[in-house]
């Protein structure tokens, strides 16, 4: 080796692991394809086309997620499966699907979203919290106090809304052949905890 001249090194970028944002994004995308047919807003070619790239696009993020870590592979297998059984009400009804599938398999992407919103929290930690516990209100002026208690009720009020919405899809799932409690109890079996979906 020549003095001053130093031998190149090519560093290889570290492969990251995959995200569940892609997977939250791929999920609605197929969600999007399956609103906007049962809105009539796109016809059965492009829908066919869209739900194909999706299908397939989902089942690869959800394979990917299932090998990330040994803890949540068998929640993921769980979520696969019912993804697989969206799939299979589509498949089911061929070339003209009526709204009544469409909105089951629309309730499934609820359903499986708040499972996944749940389950996800234990196993992704977050990279900023916020202790809002030393702030003081009477520091705060009294116009910004009123702004900040109608926040505080208007999101409690959505977060309820939400919550009856989806007890609405689980219903509704569990009419169209669904078995969302079956599903619950083998993520359940997982180890994880679903405190978002109650059946009753």
């Amino acid at each position: 080796m020549r003095s001053g001249c130093k031998p190149k090194i090519e560093y290889l970028p570290l492969a990251s692991p995959p995200s569940t944002d892609s997977s939250k994004k791929e999920y609605g995308s197929f969600k999007k394809t399956i609103e906007l047919k049962s809105e009539n807003r796109i016809d059965d070619k492009t829908f066919r086309k869209d739900l194909n790239k999706n299908i397939k696009k989902v089942q690869q993020s959800l394979n990917r997620l299932s090998k990330i870590d040994s803890k949540s592979d068998g929640m993921y297998k769980v979520v696969s499966d019912m993804f697989e059984k969206s799939v299979e009400i589509i498949d089911n009804c061929t070339l003209k699907c009526d709204r009544e599938d469409l909105l089951a398999v629309i309730d499934s992407t609820d359903f499986t979203n708040a499972i996944l919103k749940d389950v996800e929290k234990n196993l992704i930690k977050k990279k900023h919290t916020q202790d809002l516990s030393k702030v003081s209100m009477e520091n705060i002026p009294e116009k910004q106090q009123e702004t900040l208690t109608l926040a505080s009720l208007g999101m409690k009020r959505q977060k309820e809304l939400k919550k009856v919405n989806l007890q609405d899809s689980v219903l509704n799932l569990e009419n169209n052949n669904f078995p969302a409690g079956d599903y619950l109890d083998e993520i359940e079996k997982q180890g994880f905890e679903v405190k978002s979906v109650t059946m009753s």
